[in-house]
């Protein structure tokens, strides 16, 4: 019976022993306690973030010195009070005068007719325009009979104008024939040169005007010699492309051995048309490399 307690002392002894060794095998990190936690950070201590790093500066504008270009470049807005130079293309008719011509074939120096205008140019700005302008006088003639010289007409010559038989024909189909001479003809005398207006009132109103060119005389022995002629006028534009003047002045003409001074008064009409539109391209050689062109910056 004493032998039975002691074994169950002994087990009970070891038994405990056990528990102990085993409660002293448990991991040092269950053991240990937790960290205290850490408090919430001032406001006012934290540090500001730092500010956004500014834009880097534009580039500057994009060179093309020397090269092509071939893109499409925008027109720049045309200055204010600058106006293009525009096309100018007019025609008047006339009247001279009391003009006096001297001629080799000419009896007497009377002169009296129509007078033609054509023109065209340049206005180069609101006061100046520069043109060339072609005018031609005309008159008709009445041969002297039995010479070879003309007179200014006086009238209807008898039997009409034109052509005046040798002879009558009272049997043309056998006798007296077919023939004549003129005894009634036109005579020109023309003027083909530059000429400069100058408007001191802007491109309508009074203007003055200068011709200095070539001068013909046709119809009879052909002459050519120097030319100049004077004008004066009035302008109205009651359209910007169209105008109206009146204008009075008078031609000089000057030939080896004949001269001319004609006196006249006519009215013109012009038209006035801007110049066709620039074109934005430009053709570039096969054997050249093409660079696009970029708009300015603010230019839209």
């Amino acid at each position: 019976m004493s032998r039975a307690l002691t074994r169950t002392a002994i087990v009970a002894l070891v038994a405990a022993l056990g528990g102990t060794a085993a409660a002293q095998e448990t991991k040092p990190e269950d053991s240990t306690p937790p960290k205290p936690a850490q408090p919430p950070a001032d406001p006012s201590t934290t540090p500001a973030p730092s500010e956004t790093p500014p834009l880097p500066p534009a580039p500057p504008p994009y060179s093309t010195s020397g090269q092509v270009d071939v893109g499409l470049v925008p027109a720049l807005p045309e200055a204010s009070g600058e106006r293009k130079r525009r096309f100018i293309f007019g025609a008047g008719l006339g009247y001279t005068a009391g003009g006096s011509v001297k001629h080799p074939e000419l009896n007497g120096t009377k002169f009296a007719g129509e007078m033609l205008t054509l023109e065209a140019g340049m206005e180069i700005n609101p006061s100046w325009r520069l043109v060339l302008a072609f005018s031609s006088f005309q008159s008709k003639l009445d041969r002297v009979m039995g010479t070879n010289q003309f007179t200014s007409a006086s009238g209807v010559v008898a039997g009409g104008p034109g052509f005046h038989p040798l002879a009558d024909c009272g049997d043309c189909g056998t006798t007296g024939g077919q023939g004549g001479i003129v005894v009634h003809q036109p005579f020109h005398v023309h003027t083909l040169g530059p000429r400069v207006d100058y408007l001191p009132f802007g491109d309508q109103g009074l203007f003055f005007g200068l011709t200095a060119g070539a001068a013909m005389m046709q119809d009879l022995d052909f002459r050519a010699g120097f030319a100049s002629a004077a004008r004066a006028g009035y302008e109205f534009r009651p359209y910007s492309v169209f105008g109206i003047s009146v204008e009075a002045g008078a031609h000089a003409q000057v030939y080896s051995d004949s001269s001319a001074v004609l006196p006249y008064a006519s009215v013109q009409l012009r038209l006035i048309a801007e110049p066709p539109p620039m074109s934005t391209t430009t053709t570039v050689p096969a054997n050249q490399p093409a660079v696009l062109v970029k708009p300015q910056p603010g230019i839209q």
